[in-house]
């Protein structure tokens, strides 16, 4: 599976597995995205890494994981970490 196959769902998932590991730790989130996208564990590792950030830096904001709050919070916060992690720069 390849992220970009992935683009129209991602979302979804992330959110399904923040809500799912709340308070559980990367390691969860990590699992729970590998088992919701069959993303290699590498890849899911950076997601997990993402998830635990957001919750940790912008939980109020990501409330509504779709608003312009939690996606500004989250880019300042998080992003450049899974860029770094993922090997990737989002568009």
């Amino acid at each position: 599976t390849t992220l970009a196959g992935l683009q129209a769902t991602i979302n979804a998932k992330i959110q399904t597995c923040a809500f799912e590991c709340l308070g559980q730790g990367a390691a969860c989130a990590a699992t729970c995205v590998e088992r919701e996208t069959a993303l290699s564990s590498g890849c899911s590792a950076c997601f997990g890494e993402v998830i635990t950030c957001t919750i940790a830096n912008c939980a109020l904001q990501c409330f509504d994981a779709s608003s312009a709050s939690c996606t500004t919070c989250r880019d300042a916060n998080c992003t450049p970490a899974f860029e770094t992690c993922a090997g990737i720069v989002q568009p």
